[in-house]
């Protein structure tokens, strides 16, 4: 579990919405802007708009979420299968505009501020997300040339349930296919959402060994994957995405690390930074000992990296003590 940071997220909000607002705003669409901004306001007591909606941040999510299921059904007026009316079938709409969202081919399409075509694709492009946030396992890099995702939008709030949410910037969560059914039945209330502000996740969560027998770095039976949080919505991701189990599936890389402890000493760095590093007497393949250790352990192990390469946040963790004892070493070395 990894949070999605980029420091552009606030303005990539606003350009969703825009885009949004943009197309409810064509000839065709005005009518449904006004009577799903009218419900929404009726729901809500003027509360909100529905650019509200489509801005409001993780935290905010939780409070209007909570706040709507306090209500009673006879002011939801939700679309039902069976029975169709004018606020339902204007939510309902929602979830239509953000099926031409997520799909790239489809000819009734949102447009940026540029009037080019602006799509799910564009989202991922944007957030410069590598790996699924939810498991930090998968890769979920879009095809350029084909213009198509690899990943799933997971709707942290299920848009079934609150299709009023079904194009809010910070619901739509780019996920790996496997994650994104691992939820569908989970309640999202008790889960983190990944672009929560601080990175909480990076922090509370730790990947760690519990080691059974001696010489546990040379036998994958010698030792156990634990995965534990210190919050409760992160223990619930770890149930959700069965975290547990499939980092135990990578005991292989975290043997290699374990292997490294032994290998990487002073002497060891010391000829590396000599040979390779900035100014080196061989060819200059890093300019920073942060450069030389993702080499060195075959990961990145920086937060602001965790989102570029699968199992980054397992090698952080477990490579907690390398990283600092070699980071340490690299001081002296100065």
């Amino acid at each position: 579990m990894i949070s999605i940071r980029h420091p552009k997220l606030k303005q990539f909000a606003e350009e969703h919405t825009n885009a949004v607002i943009r197309f409810l705003a064509s000839n065709d669409n005005k009518t449904r802007r006004g009577n799903i901004n009218s419900w929404i306001k009726s729901v809500w007591n003027n509360k909100y708009s529905f650019e509200d909606i489509l801005t409001a941040s993780p935290t905010q999510l939780k409070s209007i979420k909570t706040e709507y299921d306090k209500l009673p059904s006879s002011v939801k007026k939700l679309p039902k299968k069976k029975k169709k009316n004018k606020v339902s079938n204007n939510l309902r709409y929602i979830t239509n505009i953000y099926g031409y969202f997520a799909n790239s081919g489809s000819s009734t399409s949102l447009k940026d501020s540029q009037n080019k075509k602006y799509t799910s694709y564009d989202l991922v492009e944007k957030l410069e997300l590598s790996v699924c946030p939810y498991c930090n396992r998968h890769y979920i890099f879009n095809i350029p040339n084909d213009h198509r995702r690899t990943c799933e939008i997971d709707h942290f709030y299920s848009k079934s349930d609150y299709p009023f949410f079904a194009m809010s910037f910070y619901n739509l969560i780019p996920c790996c296919k496997t994650c994104n059914h691992k939820k569908e039945d989970k309640d999202a209330a008790k889960l983190f959402n990944p672009y929560l502000s601080k990175p909480l996740a990076q922090k509370a969560i730790n990947i760690g060994i519990d080691i059974t027998k001696d010489n546990f770095a040379r036998d994958n039976n010698n030792f156990n994957v634990l995965v534990t949080a210190t919050d409760d919505r992160l223990e619930e991701n770890i149930k959700a995405f069965n975290l547990q189990k499939l980092y135990s599936q990578h005991k292989d890389i975290i043997k290699e690390l374990l292997l490294k402890v032994q290998m990487y000493n002073k002497d060891f760095l010391k000829g590396i930074l000599e040979d390779f590093g900035k100014g080196g007497e061989k060819n200059e393949l890093f300019t920073n000992p942060q450069e030389m250790l993702v080499l060195l352990l075959g990961n990145y192990f920086q937060n602001k990296d965790l989102a570029k390469r699968p199992l980054s946040k397992l090698t952080q963790d477990i490579g907690r003590e390398i990283i600092d004892r070699l980071l340490s070493d690299l001081d002296t070395i100065k």
